[in-house]
């Protein structure tokens, strides 16, 4: 309902090797991943432009982990989709097979077909292996600490897309910097100093996040997240980076202005404000004076953010 009632055709495949539909279905995915789900979804797509029900030229795809595999197939092999978002996606099985933890260590061996970690069907189904065939904007997004897709298969993908000229221009993270407890603060700040570290090594000069807090918890969260802030903008500044917050309905600051004030209090050029259109009925509780709230930010205004397009 939330994409269908702003204009947008969602089609929600339940591809070969899905479940629900017997165990002859499930299981034909068997040997062929990375071709039934990558061929459902592309078929599902052109169907949907074969009936007149969507633009051709506005097709976006996305999944995560093995859907992120999908994903990053489905834009290596066809040219349906003009968009695609992997999150936290496969895209290295070899390496895949390396590195994930040992309950789903043998999965690639049932879907692939084949237990041999040097046999060439493994090269031929990595996306990574087909970079020069993707030609559509791609949003990586990945977790630093997936214990099951380890940041390295989106750091590879980047550093192999990187080679072909192509960039990432901002990361979109969501940590729990403002508590409300103490434990979350510091788990979330740890988290900031190893995603500092992936933007870094990858040349992401723009990180977009949130305040991040409890609303019902206002004065609480925002001394935790000044105290992060005093931890982690030093880190910032010194790599270089910007880092642009956004305030959120349902967060301890929901307000333009007054997220306005928090950015402009920390007087740094390296970090901003995230305008998002979505959340713009809100951001003045109703009054909808777009103009006023982007003049109000002024210099701080550095990103806006027209839709959203995941969550």
């Amino acid at each position: 309902q939330y994409w269908t009632s702003r204009g947008f055709g969602y089609l929600d495949v339940n591809y070969r090797g899905s479940m629900g539909y017997g165990t002859g279905y499930r299981k034909a995915l068997e040997g062929k991943w990375g071709i039934y789900d990558v061929d459902d979804c592309v078929n599902g797509a052109q169907h949907l432009v074969d009936a007149g029900l969507v633009d051709p030229r506005r097709i976006a795809i996305r999944g995560g982990s093995a859907g992120g595999f999908t994903v990053l197939s489905a834009i290596t092999r066809s040219s349906v989709f003009t968009a695609a978002s992997s999150c936290f996606g496969v895209t290295d099985l070899k390496r895949l097979v390396r590195t994930t933890h040992k309950f789903e260590s043998h999965y690639i061996g049932q879907l692939i077909g084949t237990q041999d970690i040097d046999a060439p069907v493994l090269d031929e189904r990595s996306p990574i292996n087909h970079i020069d065939d993707i030609g559509v904007p791609l949003l990586l997004i990945q977790g630093s600490e997936d214990p099951i897709v380890p940041a390295e298969q989106a750091t590879a993908m980047y550093e192999a897309l990187k080679e072909t000229g192509v960039e990432i221009s901002s990361f979109i993270v969501v940590y729990r910097w403002s508590g409300p407890t103490e434990e979350q603060r510091q788990h979330a700040v740890a988290n900031w100093k190893r995603m500092i570290e992936i933007a870094v090594d990858m040349g992401v000069p723009v990180i977009n996040t949130e305040f991040s807090g409890d609303p019902n918890q206002q004065e609480i969260c925002n001394g935790m997240f000044f105290k992060s802030m005093e931890e982690l903008l030093p880190i910032i500044e010194r790599e270089g980076l910007r880092v642009e917050v956004q305030s959120h309905p349902y967060d301890f600051c929901e307000l333009n202005d007054e997220a306005c004030d928090l950015v402009k209090s920390f007087r740094s050029k390296n970090l901003g404000y995230v305008y998002s259109a979505s959340h713009g009925f809100f951001y003045d509780q109703g009054k909808g004076d777009v103009r006023h709230m982007l003049k109000y930010a002024g210099d701080e205004l550095t990103h806006v953010l027209f839709a959203d397009t995941y969550n």
